[in-house]
């Protein structure tokens, strides 16, 4: 079969309502409320409680640490069309996508705008022999200004060639860690050890630099993990912290399965909340080994930092037939590290990838299994609505598989397949299909998680600022700030997170902090680079990892660095040192008509620009060739400071320039600042975690003592109890309403009852974090009227005696 030309048929594709409101201080005890309860106060952390950490979290105990042999990565170059390579007829047969496109948004086939003029053969390979490889992949210069229209390989294992594949070709984005190469997404196998490439462009041009990337993922002994036994959580940390309750046993960490961390780095990008969780598969044989499933993580690990550039594997979880889980990208554990999984919806969204082809098989009830628990874990952790839907953001740059435009908004359920909102068949039709049972049993999950632990919430309270910060401080000529916090109970350190952009760079969307360094101090001194607007906050991290809420504390801007790159002069050159200008010395000129002008502003809303004239002189401020502000300068020893609103915020020189001069007059330029707006990423709200339902409350029932005693069984995650009393007198219905809650720290309640008069209690446990559970309902209990009691019948009186009549 010839290789048509037609559109390639590849990359198409509450917890709320249970949050701990505040109510009003609550009455004095119902009578006869035992002495150890007492009326509800706030909850106070004690100096030795906030020095406490976590002890009872689940743990896997790591059985042996695998050494892996053989790893590599090996990188072909490759260019033009091999006219022997044309004569097989093998080498032209239509490639079988790896994600077919049924089923996916209608959005895609409008917007992929793909026609036969657009599939030009630009490159076709002789076959490649090389050493075993497990995974390959294209990949280009990233600058290369091409088209890809297709990308397609066929690799022979163990004497067979398989079918053309077409690849998958994810953006390059900010978000993904992506370091300089495009290229597409890797294909997996189980060992080959030849290859052939095909590219299709629009223009039938070939990318710069274009390579087949092989990578051999290793050899080592299946990962071996043993859970051990869940410690109970001690009050003051319930389980209810980040959902740590529901977080699965046995996860193969990232040493386990091998993973070489001198290959990657630490993703900064933190997503602000969670509202999306999607679902993969790898496009990849079924037929694999434990080993092999552990090897085809490395595969991937291995192509998506070394062969792409990436910082990491682009998913947070990956899961075998097996049923084993796998931590993907690091951190992802215990925090919302941005991924690079679902093109144009990276931010606030994971994704947990099925190894295996599942348009082939399906999947295994291990596998079902272990997903249900990952995706029931992170939902209740992050408190998603599991059947419900969110609208996410659509973040495009460049290439993307994603079906919508930069900054589309898209309602999609919250647990959802990649093809949902990408060009992919993703996750397959035997996987996809099985989404709405998912959502089903995962909320089951949830829900059965709340009413035992009580509602997840955060481990950590966000920092309060020690110290006054505006909001956005503009110009700091010193580019040095100090940032000043509280402590926060249950910390074990802090770490600084930010938002930066240089002068030649506009900030996206506030859906994520980057996360910098870390510090046991409550204070930290930045210093920011000539030129950068950066936005600063701080969080508090236990001593699991676990991080809270961030804080915003301020945004502050340096002035341009005077280098050639940031700076372009003319008729002026850089003169004296001075401890007044910006970056130590000052550009002076001497001439009429010298300039000073930032190259590449972008993103930028006002300049300033701080000048000082030896004789009268005029300068103007301006925005390419628009004249925004003219101002005139007397002779005078003060550094004079002209600022102005820029109209345009796209790529454009910003420039001070003298317009006139006074003979020999001297003008110096000590700073031009480029100070942006205010920047504030989304708040991530504060959750106090819950404990759980108080269970086995027991009822003395109808009893005739005057004291009723209700007792239940304690909670390990309870700090204290609050109780509350419905009563009725005696004859009435208990129809009104609670007395204000009471609180005691035992697991009992005493209330003394009039006689004939019934009761019952309401009972909830409360986590350290002052977060209630679900409440519990008692029986009814009553005090028994006694009997009357019973007057004795007098006995009847003896009948008079009747005196004898004496005989005559």
């Amino acid at each position: 079969m010839s290789l048509p030309f037609a559109a390639p048929a590849v990359l198409v594709a509450s917890i709320a309502a249970l949050i701990f409101a505040s109510t009003a201080p609550p009455a004095a005890p119902a009578g006869g409320a035992a002495a150890e309860y007492a009326v509800e106060a706030p909850l106070e952390v004690t100096p030795q409680e906030a020095e406490l950490t976590a002890t009872g979290d689940q743990a896997d105990v790591v059985l042996e640490t695998p050494e892996v042999k053989g790893e590599s990565v090996q990188a072909l170059p490759v260019e033009g069309v091999s006219e022997a390579a044309q004569e097989s007829p093998a080498a032209l047969k239509e490639a079988v996508p790896a994600e077919e496109t049924e089923q996916i948004a209608p959005q895609a086939q409008q917007q992929l705008g793909e026609t036969e003029a657009d599939r030009h053969l630009a490159l076709l390979t002789p076959v490649r022999t090389a050493p075993t490889f497990t995974a390959v992949g294209l990949t280009w210069k990233a600058t290369a200004g091409v088209k890809v229209t297709e990308a397609s390989v066929r690799v022979r294992e163990n004497g067979e060639w398989t079918p053309w594949t077409a690849l998958e070709i994810p953006e390059v984005g900010e978000e993904s860690g992506a370091t300089g190469r495009d290229g597409t997404s890797p294909l997996l196998s189980n060992g080959a050890d030849a290859v052939q490439a095909r590219v299709l462009t629009a223009s039938g041009s070939a990318p710069d630099d274009l390579k087949i990337d092989l990578v051999n993922g290793g050899t080592a002994p299946s990962p071996r993990v043993e859970a051990s036994a869940t410690a109970q959580s001690p009050a003051y940390r319930p389980g209810s912290v980040s959902g740590d309750v529901l977080r699965p046993s046995g996860i193969v960490s990232r040493a386990k399965w091998g993973a070489d961390e001198k290959k990657a780095d630490t993703t900064p990008s933190r997503s602000v909340k969670l509202q999306a969780m999607y679902i993969h598969h790898t496009a990849s044989s079924n037929s694999y080994t434990p080993a092999q499933a552990a090897q085809a993580v490395r595969s991937f690990f291995l192509f998506h930092t070394q062969s792409r550039g990436r910082d990491d594997i682009g998913y947070q979880f990956l899961i075998d037939k097996y049923g084993t889980i796998y931590e993907g990208r690091r951190g992802s554990l215990n925090d919302l590290v941005v991924g690079a999984q679902a093109g144009g919806f990276n931010t606030g969204s994971i994704g947990v990838s099925m190894i295996g082809n599942y348009d082939r098989a399906k999947p295994s009830a291990a596998m079902l299994e272990s997903l249900r628990k990952v995706l029931a874990w992170k939902g209740y952790a992050y408190g998603i609505d599991v059947t419900g839907k969110t609208t996410l953001t659509a973040k495009v740059e460049g290439a993307s598989t994603s079906c919508y435009q930069d900054g589309a908004r898209v309602t999609v359920p919250t647990l959802l397949g990649h093809r949902t909102t990408n060009y992919t068949g993703c996750p397959r039709q035997y996987l996809f299909n099985q989404l709405p049972a998912l959502r089903t049993d995962v909320k089951k999950l949830i829900d059965a998680a709340v009413a035992q632990h009580g509602a997840a919430g955060s481990p950590l309270k966000a920092p309060v600022p020690a110290a006054k910060y505006a909001g956005n401080q503009g110009l700091v000529l010193s580019g040095k700030v100090t940032l000043r916090w509280k402590k926060v109970p249950y910390a074990a350190k802090y770490q600084i997170m930010t938002r930066a952009v240089g002068q030649k760079d506009a900030f996206s969307r506030n859906g994520f902090w980057s996360a910098r360094s870390t510090t046991t101090a409550l204070r930290k001194a930045i210093t920011l680079k000539p030129g950068e607007t950066r936005v600063l906050g701080v969080h508090a991290i236990d001593a699991q990892g676990r991080p809270g809420p961030v804080t915003r504390l301020t945004q502050l801007t340096r002035p341009v660095s005077w280098s050639a790159a940031d700076l372009k002069v003319k008729d002026a050159a850089l003169g004296a040192k001075s401890s007044s200008a910006a970056n130590g010395r000052v550009v002076t000129a001497k001439k009429q008509g010298a300039t000073a002008a930032a190259r590449s502003v972008v993103g930028a809303n006002r300049v300033t620009g701080r000048v000082q004239a030896t004789k009268g002189a005029t300068v103007q401020l301006r925005q390419g060739s628009t004249l925004l502000k003219t101002a005139k300068l007397s002779a005078s020893k003060s550094i004079k400071t002209i600022s102005v609103s820029l109209p345009r915020r796209g790529k454009s020189d910003v420039q001070l320039k003298v317009s006139k001069l006074a003979k020999k007059a001297t003008v110096n330029d000590y700073s031009i600042g480029l100070s942006r707006s205010t920047l504030a990423p989304a708040a991530t709200p504060y959750v106090a975690p819950g404990a759980g339902q108080v269970t086995g409350l027991s009822s003395p029932g109808s009893s005739a003592s005057a004291t009723a005693g209700f007792t239940w069984k304690g909670r390990s995650d309870a700090a204290y109890y609050l109780v509350q009393v419905q009563r009725a007198k005696a004859g009435a219905a208990l129809t009104g309403a609670y007395s204000a809650p009471v609180r005691g720290g035992a697991a009992s309640f005493s209330l003394a009852l009039a006689e004939g008069e019934s009761a019952r209690i309401r009972v909830s446990a409360v986590s350290v974090f002052g977060r209630a559970g679900v409440s519990t309902t008692s029986s009814v209990a009553k005090r028994a009227t006694p009997p009357a009691p019973v007057t004795p019948t007098p006995a009847p009186s003896p009948a008079p005696s009747v005196p004898s009549t004496p005989a005559s």
